[in-house]
């Protein structure tokens, strides 16, 4: 990464490196999101 700093420079490598770290994340957070809005929507069609 520092090559790459060196390069392109920090204000570009900083953000986009925080970006990669956190794209591995979002999809289990907006599964969990999404699970508990079908079941909410589930409970409340049957209620």
């Amino acid at each position: 990464m520092g090559a790459l700093a060196d390069k392109y420079g920090a204000k570009l490598m900083f953000p986009l490196v925080s970006a990669l770290k956190i794209v591995p994340v979002l999809p289990s957070s907006i599964s969990a999101d999404a699970r508990l809005v079908s079941a909410w929507s589930d409970w409340k069609a049957t209620g």
